[in-house]
């Protein structure tokens, strides 16, 4: 998307923040870790970070889409 990659972790935590805030079962917020998510799960976060890019007007491709 741009971000220069200092910015990357900022941009990381703030995808964090939006698609997997949960609370767990005595009502407390926490952040799930993508490195604790299984492949399916992992696959949603990506599929939620996409839909927001594309209601902003940015296309993310997948891996075997982009040109090296």
């Amino acid at each position: 998307m741009g971000y220069p990659p200092e910015e990357k972790d900022k941009v990381h935590g703030i995808f964090k923040l939006m698609f997997l805030l949960k609370v767990d079962d005595k009502g407390r917020k926490y952040v799930e870790s993508t490195t604790a998510l299984n492949t399916a799960q992992f696959e949603e976060y990506v599929a939620a970070v996409k839909r927001w890019a594309s209601n902003e007007g940015l296309y993310i491709p997948d891996p075997n889409e982009a040109d090296y």
